[in-house]
């Protein structure tokens, strides 16, 4: 089909006119969906188009060609030169009826529709991250979120708004300024912001240094981290989103792989100089991405712990050690686990960072929401331990930190580095040989025994009459790992080796790993 456009309004040369249908043919198996079937570029004069259309010669054994389909309306879009941006478009026609299919059709003008609407989710149960590429026409914080069930907004100034409770300190948005939002309830919202869009060229971000600034994306569409950052790399300490990725330049940590247009993000400066940022005009990503990490990143990225929008980096330069790959670093707070990832064969190797993010706790008891405190509170010491694969047990590390870097959880820019990292062979938590009094006792029909022991080897566990006769064998030359606090426990049902129950009176029970060996009694009731 022949679509002929004879004029236009706010059209440069350059900007480019692309046809739709949003419900063609787009693949040889007949799907449907949008498809771009035809694009031009204005010249300032007519322009003339041709749309493809759809063709099944299947039932000759041919191919589907993709393309529209026959009486779907006709879709514009206009890609503007000057600001990068693609807009809809409205038309007015004086030949055809805006349906794919007529042989000629003429549109008479043309004009791109500059306002968008923006779209964002947000998630129940934690703080998200969210930032704004247009300029509504009322930009005030009741307007832009009023359509949610929300707890509270706040920026990096420490300013809040708080609905329930009458407090707005933010008043109005900012251009370039990210926000934290936490909802209630416990389902993911959705809201849509309707504006012009903004043109990131003509807008200076100013960061600050020794804080954690909320930076807003601005682009209209995702640009790898790395572009966005293009030349600012020794400025910046850390970027990380609410989903605990993080793109730290200097150390060569990019989970962060990709910025996108609704998300905001945290930024840490190098130094004690402020930056003043600008996003670029786009364009290709540095020579130094590697698209490979976004696959290393989801080979190795576990969700043991809940987010909560606050996080803390742990990055470990170099492990060593009893360390393979398919183990688990584990990060602990109190006792508490915080983050893990799994040990993929390019930590090993040196060509991804090993690096693991660790989640923060967030009290909202002020505002009379339960708080989540599943995750370290501020100054937590920082517990690195290795889950073995092999040995089926947690392994102690010993580790260097660079005491540049923060050495707690929560302090300096939410970023530790560990210079040397060392697996031992010896588990992370420290366990004694011991053989606990059962219960109940006495007993009748059954009762739990419960042991630990010192180091991994095999472990037997046997009951004797008072003749030292054998009656039963509970753990028969079993292998046992050390280094479980809680250690291991077995229930005897009162039965011998032979399925027989087993006459009342006193029995010993011993267990023995390696040369340690330890007794104890209980009591058979009838």
């Amino acid at each position: 089909s022949l679509i002929i456009i004879q004029d236009a309004i706010e059209l440069e040369p350059g900007d480019e006119v692309g046809l739709f249908d949003a419900n063609g043919i787009v693949d040889s198996n007949g799907n449907t969906g949008e498809i771009l079937v035809g694009a031009g570029v204005w010249t300032g004069n007519q322009l003339e188009i041709v749309g493809i259309e759809s063709i099944d010669l299947s039932e000759f054994g041919g191919p589907i060609l993709p393309g529209y389909v026959s009486g779907n309306e006709i879709s514009y879009r206009i890609w503007k030169f000057s600001d990068n941006t693609e807009y809809d478009a409205e038309v007015e026609y004086s030949v055809g009826s805006g349906d794919w299919g007529s042989v000629l059709t003429v549109v008479s003008m043309l004009e791109p529709i500059f306002s968008i609407i923006q779209d964002i989710t947000l998630d129940p149960f934690t703080f998200n991250m969210t930032s704004f590429n247009v300029t509504p026409e009322d930009a005030s914080v009741e307007s832009v979120f009023g359509a949610l069930d929300l707890l509270l907004v706040k920026n990096d100034g420490s300013d809040y708004f708080v609905p329930d409770f009458n407090v707005n300190q933010i008043g109005s948005l900012s251009v370039g300024e990210g926000y934290q939002v936490f909802i209630n309830g416990s389902n993911s919202q959705s809201s849509s912001l309707e504006g012009m869009a903004i043109d990131p060229s003509m807008y200076e971000l100013t960061l600050e240094a020794f804080t954690f600034n909320m930076l807003g994306y601005l682009p209209q569409e995702c640009w790898p981290t790395e572009t966005v950052f293009a030349g600012y790399e020794d400025d910046v300490l850390v970027v990380k989103d609410d989903g605990s990725n993080y793109y730290v330049p200097a150390f060569g940590v990019a989970t962060l792989s990709e910025m996108c247009p609704g998300e905001g993000y945290s930024v840490f400066l190098n130094g004690a100089g402020g930056l003043d940022f600008m996003y670029s005009a786009g364009g290709l990503a540095s020579m130094d991405y590697n698209p490979l990490y976004e696959k290393y990143k989801l080979r190795s990225q576990r969700d043991d712990v809940a987010p909560t929008g606050e996080s803390h980096l742990i990055i470990l330069e170099e492990i060593l050690g009893e360390v393979e790959e398919g183990d688990i670093l584990r990060a602990y707070a109190n006792g508490k686990l915080v983050g893990s990832v799994n040990i993929i064969l390019e930590h090993l190797t040196g060509d991804y960072t090993l690096s693991v993010p660790a989640i923060g706790s967030v009290d909202l008891s002020e505002y009379g929401a339960a708080s989540l405190d599943h995750g370290y509170d501020k100054s937590d010491a920082i517990d690195i331990r290795l889950y073995s694969k092999a040995k089926g047990m947690e392994l102690k590390i010993d580790r260097e930190f660079n005491k540049d870097y923060a050495l707690t959880y929560g302090t300096d820019a939410n970023i530790s580095v560990v210079t040397v990292a060392e697996v031992q062979n010896t588990p992370a938590i420290p366990t004694a040989f011991k053989l606990e009094q059962n219960h109940p006792n006495p007993f009748n029909p059954s009762t739990t025994i419960s042991y630990n022991i010192e180091q991994s080897g095999y472990v037997n566990l046997k009951v004797y009459d008072v003749m030292g006769r054998l009656v039963r064998t509970l753990v028969d030359n079993q292998y046992v790992s050390a280094g479980y606090e809680t250690g291991y426990s077995v229930v005897w049902n009162g039965l011998d080796d032979h399925g027989q129950k087993a006459s009342a009176g006193l029995y010993i029970y011993r267990l023995q790993s390696g040369a340690m060996s330890m007794t104890n009694k209980m009591i058979l009731l009838k």
